[in-house]
């Protein structure tokens, strides 16, 4: 059975998770809190928990990659360059570094 703060942490997981099905506006500090919290609960020891975290970051990671879609075909767009058929997206990981 799940401890309380683990109970809170799924309701606030899923709430997270509304927030990007409905497309609110989250600002860019309170996404990075969610994002590391999110990462802090891969850990878990309950699989629920574990597996909201883990559909969380995917979706985040979509959410991500679908901004820069939009940002590309906007500048493309700009430039007068044509937006249809496949276009080169460039992304880049930075890994937040281990303290060891």
């Amino acid at each position: 059975m799940m401890d309380a703060d683990s109970v809170e942490t799924l309701k606030s997981i899923r709430l997270w998770m509304r927030a990007i099905h409905e497309g609110w506006t989250v600002p860019s500090v309170t996404m990075r809190l969610c994002i590391d919290k999110a990462t802090e609960e891969l850990s878990s020891p309950f699989p629920s928990v574990k597996k909201a975290a883990m559909d969380y970051l995917l979706e985040c990671s979509k959410a991500s990659m679908s901004a820069l879609e939009k940002m590309d075909k906007m500048e493309r767009l700009d430039a007068g360059k044509p937006t249809d058929g496949p276009q080169k997206v460039e992304v880049v990981f930075i890994d937040k570094p281990h303290a060891h």
